[in-house]
């Protein structure tokens, strides 16, 4: 009974309100639902949600439409279409973003998240404030874990403070493990598994022997496969020298990726080559290349980092759905007040060079009320100027502004805590938005830079007026374009040219590549910035390495946008790179059929 309606439904929903259905059979625009792309998003955020996870979709309202179900016609009942894309993680080997909860082992931390190095931190507790994380910090002011104490029951005896700072009589089997018989722990032995406390209260597992011939070694790791160092076939024809490694897997050693004929760089690496840019997931570098092992490494220390609050009333602003602007509110609604409205915020005094490399960008926000509407996704853009000027009464003064192509989205934890300004607080990395900015060729280090939200749901934010001290701020770190890069032989002629080994390194002239749509399908267009007039080879390659594209083009100086029609790709990941003398630019494309 109700098995429908007993559900937990999702906080997305999506209203339809379908034309008449006149023709029995018809399956067309008429009996299509609009995007419920909202409501999928939500089912794929839940963390315990798995690529074989099944959806239920649920309908109510009033009137009425008919449709065939599973039971009237297998073909033509209802079916679910979804197109997605795949998001990288900023940390690929946590499999984890920026600001994402994690456990760094520290026992004196709390509040461990993510960081930007993608290490895992937390914030130092010191409950008793003696400046060391020990014993005392668990039960402040009281007895600590172990001491005896009276519980205030005279029918029992032996009480001792507990882990929780509790008084009870608790016995343990084995006193000095503080552990009970059948506890799980470690023997120390590798070739035990299921290691629990013994009758006699010593640790003992049970003897793993996958081969069957009485003793623990190599041989019991791959059974019934060959052993690591032992001859395989990978499968992989681009391959040679296949052994076994220690995790039982097939590994060669690539050769030829590219099908040139010559085992060289180009095959080391799917994807970007050696010295093409690249990012080591570390702020406090610029620079970085990919490396002959295919690592991404090489880039110096020292960016230059710079933090700025909005600093004035016409320098936060909300805009109604109306266009009706507010310039001196206590507080910033994102977005939901009365109506969803866009804000608006100016930063003044970056100071940062045009062309700059920005390495990280994040705008830290301060509670000023504990109210949450959810679901709460927010849209992040730049304007697209030089040197933005203050917010004014103009009607329509933010929206009116042309923004950024790159933007960034972000959904927000609950605010729950008045004041609280930490990583729920801040956004994912701007460095994008910042980029496409500091790119402009009329952008300079006294520029001011503008940026916009929109979006859904309600958090609410300090504002200049109601904080000045509270305000949005903008930290920046960025680092000048290191430059140079190795001459590659199948450049034109005009292209070629000799470098002396102290030659000093160089800025690019070309600034990063800008495609759409991506996903493509036959057609492509690639924008970027040119400091000059130049020649350039342009090639794209396909996860495997394989040149499967490549032109010469003749840059302009000032913006580019060059279109690349008759791409006949499969559906697939694409790398774009584009050479000039002194440049190189790489970015990454999806071909979807």
């Amino acid at each position: 009974n109700a098995n429908v309606s007993s559900r937990p439904r999702t906080l997305a929903t999506v209203n339809w309100s379908p034309p008449l259905w006149q023709s029995v059979g018809a399956s067309g625009p008429d009996q299509q639902t609009p995007d419920i792309s909202a409501i999928l998003q939500e089912i794929i955020n839940r963390p315990g949600y798995s690529s074989t996870s099944a959806i239920v979709l649920i309908v109510e309202g009033v009137g009425q439409r008919v449709a065939e179900s599973f039971d009237g016609s297998v073909s033509g009942a209802p079916e679910l279409c979804v197109q997605y894309t795949t998001v990288p993680f900023d940390c690929p080997a946590q499999q984890k973003n920026i600001g994402d909860p994690c456990d760094d082992g520290d026992l004196c931390t709390i509040n461990d998240v993510i960081q930007p190095d993608c290490g895992c931190a937390g914030v130092f507790q010191d409950s008793d404030s003696d400046g060391v994380c020990d014993a005392e910090d668990l039960c402040p002011g009281g007895p600590e874990p172990g001491t005896p104490c009276d519980d205030g029951n005279p029918a029992t005896t032996g009480e001792v403070i507990q882990p929780d700072c509790s008084c009870a009589d608790v016995s343990y089997d084995c006193p000095d493990l503080l552990a009970n018989i059948g506890d799980p722990c470690n023997d120390g032995d590798l070739c035990t598994v299921n290691d629990v406390i013994q009758p006699d209260c010593s640790c003992a597992g049970t003897f793993q022997d996958t081969d069957g011939d009485g003793t623990c070694d190599a041989d019991d790791l791959c059974s019934d496969s060959p052993e690591p160092g032992s001859p395989c076939d990978d499968g992989d024809p681009c391959t040679v020298n296949d052994v076994v490694l220690a995790d039982c897997s097939c590994v060669g050693t690539f050769q030829d990726s590219d099908g040139d004929g010559v085992c060289d760089a180009d095959d080391l690496c799917f994807g970007p080559e050696p010295g093409s840019p690249c990012d080591d997931g570390n702020p406090n570098t610029a620079g970085e290349t990919i490396q002959p092992d295919c690592s991404c490494g090489g880039g110096v220390t020292g960016a230059a980092s710079t933090c700025v609050r909005v600093g004035s009333t016409t320098d936060d602003a909300e805009e109604r759905a109306s266009g009706a602007m507010s310039l001196n509110s206590s507080d910033l609604e994102l977005i939901f007040d009365a109506n969803d409205q866009t804000v608006g915020m100016r930063f003044v005094g970056l100071n940062i060079p045009q062309g700059a490399t920005i390495v990280s960008a994040t705008l830290q926000f301060t509670v000023d009320e504990a109210a949450n509407i959810n679901p709460c996704i927010l849209m992040i853009y730049g304007e697209a100027h030089d040197n933005p000027v203050a917010f004014t009464q103009s009607n329509g003064n933010i929206t009116s502004r042309l923004r950024t192509t790159a933007s960034i989205d972000w959904s927000p934890p609950d605010w729950l805590v008045v004041g609280e300004a930490g990583p729920s607080q801040m956004t994912p990395d701007l460095t994008s938005i910042l980029q496409e900015i500091v790119d402009r060729p009329g952008f300079t280090t006294g520029s001011a830079v503008v940026l916009i939200l929109d979006g859904v749901g309600q958090r609410v934010a300090e504002s200049f007026d109601g904080s000045s001290e509270s305000g949005p701020e903008l930290c920046v770190s960025y680092e000048a374009p290191m430059g140079a890069r190795a001459d590659n032989p199948d450049l034109p002629v005009n292209l070629q040219r000799e470098k002396s080994a102290d030659e000093p390194q160089v800025v690019q002239s070309v600034g990063p590549l800008s495609v759409h749509p991506n996903p493509a399908r036959d057609r492509l267009t690639v924008t970027f910035s040119s400091e000059k007039d130049a020649a350039a080879l342009s090639e794209i390659r396909n996860v495997g390495g394989q040149k499967v594209f490549g032109e010469q083009w003749q840059v302009q100086k000032g913006a580019n946008s060059i279109l690349l029609e008759g791409l006949d790709l499969p559906s697939g990941i694409y790398f774009l790179r584009v050479w000039t003398e002194d440049s190189l630019q790489t970015t990454k494309f999806t071909i979807n059929r």
